[in-house]
Order: structure tokens, then C-alpha cells, then sequence
């Protein structure tokens, strides 16, 4: 462009020999992708409409992880949907605790990445592991149905990454 200015590629439509085209028209031409218009560039400009493209996304990722887990492999698209914009994803570093044994039930969990650790003390006071979750696999199920609270503590093995769904969300 004649100016030395830079638009986004998206912006930059064929180039004409100065019939008006210049970079005032190309500018008008970003103008209407931004603003909805045709191509790729849709909604770029708007900080309200990114941070709408960054949250469906997030929900279209949660979902497709939620769908891995078998838990939830039977459900519909839309519970599916529902279940992934209520939930929260966790980050749990080395040796951080999920949840606690006796603590009442906070939720439903599925591993993303990482490993989680459920132990049970014994009656000498040892830490017994129980079973460790890989990715996709579900934990607190039982406590959160039965309304009991949790009979062992989850923590996490390596850096982990769990989804979580409330239990007011769920009952």
C-alpha cells in the first residue's frame, strides 16, 4: 500500500491501480469484516465479540473432553452442551489436593491431562493407594450420587489438569 501502512491479511482484498482503491478502501473493506461482513476475518476487532469466540471455544473443547469420559459417553449433544458451561477446569499442581477424605462431595471430576491418586488412610494410619486417574477417567461419582461424603482424598501425582462440575449444578 502506497502509505507504507499494514492491514491484516484478511483485509487485504485484490489490488486495483488506484481507482479510489488505496488504503482508505481497504481499510473500509477490514471495516466490513469486522463488523460481520463476509470471510474469515469475522469479528476481529470486537473485544466483546472475541472474548464471544474465545468462551465458545473453551465450551466446544470442555465438551469434546467430557464426551471422551465414559461417564458420559451415553449422553445427548445438548446435555453434553448443558454439562460443558458449567464446568470449571482445575489446574492442580504436584502433590495438590482435589478433595479430602470426609470432606462433603464438591462435585464430579474427569482427569484432562495428568494423573490423580485416590487414597484411603487405614485403621494404622498408612496411606493406602486405592486407584490412580488418567486422562478421561471420572472420579467422586459415587459420594455425589450417595450424598455421603468422600471416603478417601484425591491428589494429584504429576502437574494435572481436572474438569470439575459443581454439585448444585448437577442435582
Amino acid at each position: 500500500l502506497r502509505s507504507g501502512r499494514r492491514l491484516p491479511i484478511a483485509c487485504v482484498g485484490p489490488r486495483r491501480r488506484d481507482r479510489g482503491g488505496g488504503p482508505e478502501a481497504a481499510a473500509k473493506k477490514c471495516k466490513s469484516f469486522d463488523n460481520g461482513g463476509p470471510g474469515v476475518g469475522r469479528g476481529i476487532a470486537s473485544r466483546h465479540s472475541m472474548n464471544e469466540l474465545l468462551a465458545d471455544l473453551r465450551q466446544s473443547v470442555i465438551a469434546n473432553e467430557l464426551r471422551r469420559a465414559e461417564i458420559f459417553s451415553h449422553c445427548s449433544s445438548e446435555t453434553i452442551r448443558r454439562m460443558s458451561g458449567i464446568t470449571e477446569v482445575l489446574m492442580l499442581a504436584r502433590g495438590k489436593f482435589l478433595f479430602r477424605e470426609m470432606s462433603p462431595p464438591a462435585g464430579l471430576f474427569v482427569v484432562q491431562r495428568g494423573a490423580i491418586r485416590l487414597t484411603r488412610l487405614t485403621a494404622q494410619g498408612t496411606e493406602q493407594v486405592v486407584h490412580v486417574f488418567r486422562p478421561h477417567e471420572s472420579l467422586a461419582e459415587d459420594a455425589l450420587v450417595a450424598g455421603r461424603r468422600y471416603w478417601g482424598s484425591a491428589s494429584a501425582v504429576e502437574e494435572s489438569q481436572v474438569l470439575a462440575i459443581p454439585r448444585e449444578s448437577l442435582l
